[in-house]
């Protein structure tokens, strides 16, 4: 057969209509198979998955802190681990290539791919410290009440997470002419001293005050409910700051008591005990008697002042003292 007759029979088959339809149900089942087949690679390739985060507990970073569903190798070192109480963000490209050592069936979804590691911590922080550093100061023979001010800011000390949390003074100067100090601190204690801080700072003293726990309005009767206890440094103090309970006791603001806040003694007032024009009760006290009457206020005024009343028997007015509520004294 010449080349001219095998060029026209193939021409010929492909003008045939039934021909045509077996090339595309052909080209059908191949592309369907390559389908399958990409749908394959592609779980395949996602069949680990890469966590969002991680702590790490311990000194090194291994393959099971970084994906999920791992087969085998989860406890592969890959290298230190950050600090305690520090990150450390692996990117995409990292990523990939440790995947890529490890021959994992992992590949980024996208460039943004990341995982922050954060190694465990424990933290001694500064009020930790200042309680440590308090109680080493009274056994230093600092009896007063008193507060220390640290010249650093927010000192801490960062442990490993599976250390206790704990601390110890090795070391304290005081400087009692100037009321400051210096120590030297370890953790978790002075047997196993794994990490050292040095502090430095003042002493203050201090003094324990009464403040309002809500904040109260004028014509609110403070009780002892009303009460809460608060640690002021005696610097602060105003030289009308109330310093006792019985100051504040059955007195009423003037304005605004507002909570927590310091009281000034021109903040309050005692209570109106007696309204003007209000009905009261007068008692006469006389040696060892005592006689009662009604009466009219026609002045107000708080436990302790002497008002004008009318006594409504005689029509009279009296000087009288406020004693109680709408009940006034006379005394002869």
């Amino acid at each position: 057969m010449t080349e001219t007759a095998t060029v026209k029979n193939i021409t010929s088959l492909l003008k045939d209509s039934h021909f045509e339809r077996l090339i595309i149900q052909v080209l059908m089942v191949a592309i369907i198979s390559v389908f399958f087949l990409l749908s394959s690679a592609t779980q395949q390739a996602q069949a680990v998955s890469l966590k969002q985060t991680a702590t790490i507990t311990g000194n090194m970073i291994t393959l099971g802190d970084l994906f999920d569903d791992l087969q085998s190798d989860s406890e592969r070192v890959l290298g230190p681990a950050p600090q305690p109480g520090q990150n450390m963000v692996l990117n995409a490209r990292t990523l990939m290539r440790v995947a890529h050592a490890f021959n994992l069936p992992w590949r980024p979804k996208t460039s943004y791919d990341q995982i922050t590691l954060r190694r465990d911590a424990t933290i001694i922080d500064a009020e930790q410290i200042s309680r440590t550093l308090k109680e080493e100061l009274k056994n230093s023979g600092l009896n007063n009440s008193f507060k220390v001010n640290f010249y650093q800011a927010y000192p801490k000390i960062v442990l490993p997470g599976n250390m206790a949390s704990s601390v110890d003074v090795k070391s304290v100067n005081i400087d009692r002419n100037n009321n400051r100090f210096s120590a030297l601190l370890v953790a978790p204690n002075k047997e196993n001293p794994i990490q050292t801080l040095e502090v430095s700072g003042e002493i203050v003293n201090t003094l324990m005050i009464p403040v309002v726990k809500d904040t109260l309005q004028s014509g609110d009767i403070i009780s002892k409910k009303f009460i809460d206890w608060i640690e002021i440094e005696e610097r602060q103090l105003s030289s009308d700051t109330i310093t006792s309970l019985e100051d504040l006791h059955n007195m009423t603001p003037r304005r605004v008591l507002f909570s927590g806040k310091p009281i000034s003694s021109k903040e309050i007032i005692a209570p109106r005990l007696v309204e003007r024009g209000s009905d009261v009760t007068m008692v006469y006290e006389n040696g060892g008697m005592s006689l009662t009457a009604k009466g009219k206020a026609l002045q107000g005024g708080s436990k302790g002042e002497s008002i004008r009343v009318m006594n409504l028997a005689s029509s009279r007015p009296v000087d009288a003292v406020i004693t109680a509520d709408r009940i006034v004294t006379i005394y002869n």
